[in-house]
């Protein structure tokens, strides 16, 4: 009896209370809840319980925590949580954690600025097997509306008796003594606290902000191209000089590409493929701290790269299927033959070519996003503010990286082919000499020999590196090296026609050809949201590092298209005429031509975007079950995706099954006409679904309660 207690006690701990939040992260953040929906809910736990939700209003996260037995409104506290500088934190508290699981989880333990610690439902502190956390998990918002064990409808919760036995369970941990506080608190890891100081003040309840209109119509990237002799250059005076860019480590890591991997030396060192955290040693334990705390989207990219290579996500097979059939593509392109191949190939475009691979990347991003499957979600990774750029570094570590070496190829060979290399190189050449100022129309400074040297070192950089955001970032590097030298960084407007000579002056002066695909690869390969605004960089509350993304995301559609004119100049030049300074009609009619075609684009993917879901289906067949994700299309019946879901699950006799939701907390057969669009407001992520046979006993699906999970056989996550 002994041993079997002392083995139950073992596989308990087996799961920290880190491991138990990201399990069943689909109970307790609820951020499609508004603030009645979530005290309805509270009023019916014990005291301690909890869930974080947005507020509509200012769109923040709150925790909301039920504080006493009594059975009204202010028995639930409310604390905002704070989202900057990648960082989460309770409003007041002058502790951050790098993701919203790990705040939570430490106010699991510890309370700081809470009345007592957070308490996990029981059916979750006490479950002992991977399957019944994933059981849990797949209930989601029903958790809350199914039985509990301890239901406190049968009498009150003493808040005393609730508080001391919270306070017992941590006595036995260790405790730290924080100035200024009460009481006694876990003590943690100063690696995973960062300490910032807040203003004082009474928090009381922040006052909903009132709702900014939007705007009647996005404007585009137009803003960012047209006129731009019209308008100031904008101010590059707080753009971080000194930035390192992750993505150029991970260009030395071949773990991707296989054929690339084949031609690294071998002396090199080669990184080992990710693996779960759970199987990796100390030192990649602490290594991976550092990254989880300084890089908090260092880690989102490497979770992503991780579900990209897993076939049997909706999100991997997706991104592997694609890198396949892309490789073929840019193999055929670069081949000796390629004048024999097949005519939609050979007279592929550049241009053709990036816009194929920005449209998948929009598209995986979505997938990835629809279909939940990345673990924990993004939501709680980081803050809402860094997302789309936190998301947007993931997509083009797993899908650009790995292509880098043949794509730089194609994009070459496609140059030559069409003559723009050429044209550049000889002119660029014809250029250089100590008569370039005064036949590019130079007025100002320009950089000396040391100047032209460092911008000669970020185009090295820039052509290293496969994500277009670290390249633009690169490329405002120049502009400011440019800046610079012509006095311009002290507050002073830059006129366009002081700014073009003298950006290309120094292209001329570096004569690195290479520029001419690197900015045709930015400027169709980042997303339309970077090309856009008009706004400057200053923003002097956040570090450095993020400066250099938020303050460049407002001006990088300025600058590069100003590059891109610079090397239509040089292009253009005519032995027998002087420059004139200008854009030539025909850059101004490309510059028209695509900000239009990007804008479109744009349009073209919001719109894309509700023609196709990503759903969860649980599959249940007595002691068989698993989950898995699936794409539904719009205009497909519920029918189609019953078809889907036989072929995935290996049903041999499909007319005895029926896909359900739930509705009401009742199990509802799904209606034979039903569109993705019509159940994707009932749960965070799109639909979840259950595949079962038309004659299941929804009885046993009772047991999947808070009180008793059921162990899923054939888990997803345990194949």
């Amino acid at each position: 009896m002994q041993e079997v207690g002392s083995t139950q006690r073992g596989s308990q701990r087996a799961f920290s209370v880190l491991d138990r939040l990201l399990l069943t992260h689909p109970v307790w953040l609820q951020l499609s809840l508004n603030q009645d929906s979530a005290l309805y809910i509270l009023l019916r736990e014990p005291v301690g319980t909890f869930l974080v939700r947005k507020c509509s209003a200012s769109q923040r996260k709150v925790l909301c925590l039920r504080m006493t037995a009594d059975r009204n409104a202010s028995s639930v506290k409310e604390c905002f949580i704070c989202e900057e500088d990648s960082t989460f934190a309770l409003e007041s508290s002058a502790l951050s954690f790098p993701d919203l699981c790990r705040l939570v989880a430490f106010y699991c333990i510890s309370r700081d600025v809470l009345p007592f610690p957070l308490q996990l439902p029981e059916a979750i502190a006490k479950a002992t097997t991977h399957r019944q956390l994933e059981a849990i998990s797949h209930m989601g918002q029903d958790f809350w509306s199914s039985p509990s064990a301890s239901d406190i409808q049968n009498g009150p919760v003493d808040p005393v008796a609730s508080t001391s036995s919270i306070q017992a369970k941590s006595e036995d941990r260790c405790v730290l003594l924080t100035p200024g506080r009460q009481g006694k608190l876990c003590f943690i890891n100063p690696l995973f606290l960062q300490l910032e100081v807040y203003k004082t003040s009474a928090k009381v309840e922040e006052p909903p902000k009132p709702q900014q209109s939007a705007p009647a119509e996005d404007p585009g990237i137009e803003v960012a191209v047209l006129a731009l002799d019209h308008r100031p250059a904008p101010s590059l005076a707080e753009l971080d000089s000194s930035s390192s860019f992750s993505s150029m480590e991970d260009d030395n890591d071949s773990d991707s590409d296989p054929e690339s991997m084949a031609q690294t030396p071998m002396h090199s060192y080669q990184r080992p493929p990710l693996m779960r955290s759970r199987g990796r040693g100390g030192i990649h334990r602490m290594s991976e701290a550092f990254v989880c705390f300084f890089a908090p989207d260092k880690r989102l990219t490497r979770l992503v790269e991780e579900l990209s290579r897993d076939r049997r996500s909706i999100f991997g097979g997706m991104v592997q299927d694609f890198l396949l059939e892309q490789r073929e593509v840019l193999k055929s392109l670069t081949s000796s033959s390629s004048s024999s191949s097949s005519s939609s190939t050979s007279s592929a475009t550049s241009v053709q070519l990036l816009q194929g691979l920005r449209i998948f990347l929009s598209q995986a991003k979505c997938c990835l996003l629809d279909s939940g499957e990345l673990e924990p979600p993004i939501e709680t990774l980081v803050p809402e503010n860094e997302k789309d750029l936190a998301l947007e570094r993931a997509m083009f570590s797993c899908v650009l990286r790995p292509l880098k070496s043949h794509l730089e190829k194609a994009l070459v060979r496609l140059h030559n082919q069409d003559g723009s290399s050429q044209c550049l190189t000889q002119n660029l050449l014809r250029l250089k000499g100590d008569a370039a100022m005064e036949r590019l129309g130079v007025r100002t400074g320009v950089p000396d020999s040391r100047g032209v040297e460092r911008v000669k070192q970020k185009l090295v950089l820039m052509q290293r590196t496969h994500s277009p955001i670290d390249k633009v970032l690169l490329l405002l590097q120049v502009c400011k090296c440019v800046h610079k030298a012509m006095g311009s960084l002290q507050g002073q407007e830059v006129s366009w026609d002081d700014f073009l000579p003298s950006l290309s002056y120094v292209i001329v002066e570096c004569n690195r050809p290479h520029i001419l695909i690197e900015v045709e690869y930015m400027m169709e390969l980042l997303e339309p949201s970077w090309l856009g605004g008009e706004g400057t960089t200053k923003t002097p509350h956040l570090d450095p590092p993020y400066v250099s993304c938020c303050g460049a995301q407002s001006t990088s559609g300025y600058y590069l298209t100003s590059v891109y004119a610079s090397l239509c100049l040089i292009q253009s030049l005519d032995r027998e005429q002087p420059l004139s300074g200008c854009l030539t009609p025909e850059a101004q009619e490309a510059l028209k031509e695509w900000s239009c075609r990007r804008s479109r684009e744009a349009q073209r993917q919001k719109e894309s975007q509700q023609s196709q879901r990503c759903v969860r289906i649980l599959f249940q067949d007595g002691e068989r079950s698993a989950v898995r994700t699936l794409q539904w299309r719009a205009g497909e019946t519920s029918q189609a995706l019953a078809q889907l879901c036989a072929a995935t699950f290996g049903v041999t006799d499909p007319q005895q099954y029926t896909l359900y939701w739930r509705s009401g907390g009742e199990m509802r057969a799904l209606p034979p006409q039903a569109q993705p669009q019509d159940l994707a407001s009932h749960s965070e992520g799109g639909p979840s679904l259950s595949y079962l046979r038309t004659d299941h006993d929804f009885s046993k699906m009772r047991r999947l309660t808070r009180g008793g999970a059921v162990d899923l056989s054939e888990s997803v996550c345990e194949e």
